[in-house]
């Protein structure tokens, strides 16, 4: 059995939410970044949160938290790729903070689905979730060699045309779309 590191992607600017900190916003009285990490904990062996901001505030929750290790890179791709440098699994689930409901099975279901794919992300019916995703060490490690070669600007290309540069796949996920909801103005937060 593969070892697999979950990691909660933190480390946005939250700007559609007025520059607050996604991950440290109430939901039902729980920081949002805790809901999605009482779902995820029973999925992998161990769990560290990417984020740039409040950093003891995520201390508090006894999980090791790192910041994007790049000025390069924008985006989730920056927390993703960085992750790589804190983590010693082959495998690492990633998940972003304000997604309150992701299923039990979420992780699961991409490793029954793998094959040979190293980079699986979840597709519901009405769109693509591309920070819902299941990673392999060996594209991290592809993509620093390639960048030592040449100089690509990866801030050119989305999350999915990235993932799909590296031999990525998507998977359907037929849950209800409330699975996948994620919170990214103060409004998603009374609905």
């Amino acid at each position: 059995m593969d070892l697999i590191t979950g990691i909660i992607l933190a480390g946005g600017k939250g700007l559609r939410m007025g520059g607050q900190d996604k991950g440290t916003i109430l939901l039902n009285g729980i920081p949002l970044y805790q809901h999605v990490l009482k779902r995820l904990k029973p999925q992998v062996n161990n769990i560290i949160i990417n984020a740039n901001n409040n950093i003891n505030f995520y201390k508090l929750s006894g999980y090791d938290v790192f910041q994007d290790s790049f000025k390069d890179i924008n985006g989730p791709l920056c927390g993703i790729i960085s992750a790589f440098n804190f983590i010693n699994t082959d495998w690492a689930a990633f998940c972003p903070c304000d997604t309150p409901n992701i299923p039990l099975n979420y992780i699961q279901k991409l490793l029954e689905q793998r094959s040979s794919y190293s980079i699986l992300w979840v597709r519901s019916e009405k769109r693509n979730h591309p920070t819902l995703a299941l990673i392999n060490r060996k594209v991290i490690e592809l993509y620093n060699s390639e960048i030592k070669y040449k100089k690509n600007d990866f801030n050119r290309y989305s999350l999915i045309e990235f993932f799909k540069k590296y031999g990525g796949h998507s998977i359907l996920f037929i849950d209800n779309e409330l699975s996948f909801y994620n919170i990214n103005t103060p409004l998603d937060l009374k609905n």
